[in-house]
């Protein structure tokens, strides 16, 4: 390559960078369209060199409008008379007739702070504190005894010292009395001898950790990481032992796993470790199916044992009442999965209107362009479940959940399927059996072949809202979801 094309090259991706930086809009910027009295989210295909069109299905064409945040918001939020939308995706919580970009990552309504699509619960708008905002690595906020690391919430010990570490992309922070890592509180920090030493391990002059736990027996005073060419597997030493990426300790000859946690363990020890790996599996991370299946059994026994008094059991089904639930309140589902976007799902439910004996949920999809809707007696029955679709951000399903907690007989579930829009595309039949043992409610249902097959395990709240729902298709796992607490 010559000079010339050299210095056209280097000016091409200058004006690129520059343009980025600056918010400059191009015609390939994604945006909203309003056709026919329909609201569409416009997203740039760079393969396909064209504009991918689907509907807001849920959005209000006539009260429909961009919020004009400058730099920050690039035409990508928007409201309407019900709902702030995100690349056309609802955000939950958020009050559209006061809701304000203040910083490229954070917004504010009259009574919430939001992190992207994400309300920081406990943060109040007129506390916020924007220590870091950042396009390329994390974020910190606080407000009153709230910290925000992106959009994990923690509790900070002073937020009047609290800051952030600027080096290793600012995964570590402190205040004066405590060290957190990712948020995370780095248990037993001496705070004054404090130091990091990379983006996984810090020491202080009592201790070594990785991320926010001690390494055991790792000694502070010698403790290093190794070099480039002397490492393998092993990346630090404190003379003695070898620890790798992971935290793990490795054998420093042969750079193997030296440690075999489960030799010597007895049953119940095993058994121990196995529920409490299933209690420590966070709303914020996703996991192989293998990994779920095998885990099954304990994590259904860790959440009966945590929660313990509120699942409901088959006795109390006919005592359900959904009327002592105020308007307004809410919950949370999340996924062990990740879905195909590489994400995990999360789907939140917020009581809307109580009418007649029925009570009126929005289901919103953090993926799903429009919001959903569940409608539910006061009894527990369900008329109207929100199925929306990992895959297709239009379709979404609505099942009548007839079937529920009836164990007595079989029965038929029907399944109106939407595509793209409003309008039911089928409507599916299924024959559906009901089976109850120890807090924990399985379906069986109607498979393609006539014969049945477990489509969900379940527990319940005494509410008759999930608690834990694990589903199945053809005997494989499809997904798996936890109230977020």
């Amino acid at each position: 390559m010559n000079d010339l094309m050299k210095k056209a090259c280097l000016l091409i991706i200058c004006t690129a960078l520059v343009a980025g930086c600056a918010g400059i809009k191009t015609d390939k910027d994604n945006h909203y369209k309003i056709e026919d009295n329909k609201v569409y989210w416009l997203d740039w295909s760079r393969l396909g060199k064209r504009f991918k069109s689907e509907q807001v299905f849920s959005a209000d064409s006539n009260s429909f409008k961009t919020i004009k945040g400058g730099k920050w918001s690039a035409d990508k939020y928007a409201t309407d008379n019900k709902n702030v939308y995100l690349t056309g995706v609802p955000i939950p919580y958020a009050e559209p007739n006061s809701y304000k970009m203040v910083a490229k990552n954070y917004s504010i309504d009259e009574r919430s702070v939001f992190y992207k699509s994400k309300r920081l619960p406990g943060f109040e708008p007129i506390n916020l504190q924007i220590l870091r905002d950042s396009q390329f690595v994390n974020s910190y906020a606080v407000s009153g005894s709230k910290g925000a690391y992106d959009s994990y919430v923690f509790d900070v010990c002073d937020a009047s010292s609290f800051n952030v570490k600027n080096e290793f992309s600012g995964v570590w922070s402190s205040d004066g009395h405590c060290v957190f890592y990712k948020g995370r509180k780095v248990e037993d920090a001496h705070i004054s001898s404090f130091v990091t030493i990379n983006y996984h391990f810090a020491k202080d002059s009592n201790r070594v950790f990785f991320h926010n736990s001690t390494l055991v027996g790792a000694n502070p005073k010698t403790f290093s990481l190794l070099s480039n060419k002397s490492r393998s597997v092993a990346v630090a030493t404190d003379g003695e032992q070898c620890w790798g990426r992971k935290g793990q300790t490795i054998d420093c000859d042969t750079g193997k796993n030296s440690v075999n946690l489960i030799q010597g363990m007895s049953q119940a020890e095993m058994s121990a470790m196995a529920l409490k790996m299933a209690l420590q599996w966070s709303e914020d991370k996703a996991y192989s199916k293998e990994q779920i299946l095998k885990a099954e059994e304990y994590t259904i026994k860790t959440l009966l044992k945590k929660f313990k008094e509120k699942v409901l059991t088959k006795g109390q089904v006919g005592h359900i009442d959904l009327g002592e639930l105020p308007i307004g309140f809410s919950y949370t589902m999340n996924s062990s999965v990740k879905n195909p976007v590489g994400e995990n799902t999360k789907l939140t439910y917020i009581l809307t209107n109580k009418i007649d004996g029925k009570l009126f949920f929005d289901v919103f999809h953090n993926k799903m362009l429009g919001v959903l809707k569940e409608v539910r007696g006061v009894n527990g029955s369900v008329f109207q479940k929100a199925l929306p679709s990992d895959y297709l951000p239009t379709t979404h399903k609505y099942l009548d959940q007839a079937c529920l907690f009836l164990t007595t007989e079989i029965c038929v579930e029907d399944i109106q399927v939407i595509r793209g829009g409003n309008s039911t595309d089928h409507v599916l039949l299924k024959t559906t059996k009901i089976e109850y043992e120890n807090g924990v409610w399985t379906k069986w249902q109607s498979n393609k072949a006539g014969s049945m097959e477990i489509k969900e395990r379940a527990i319940y709240d005494k509410f008759g809202l999930p608690l834990y729902i694990i589903s199945y298709n053809s005997g494989s796992l499809k997904d798996e979801f936890k109230r977020q607490d």
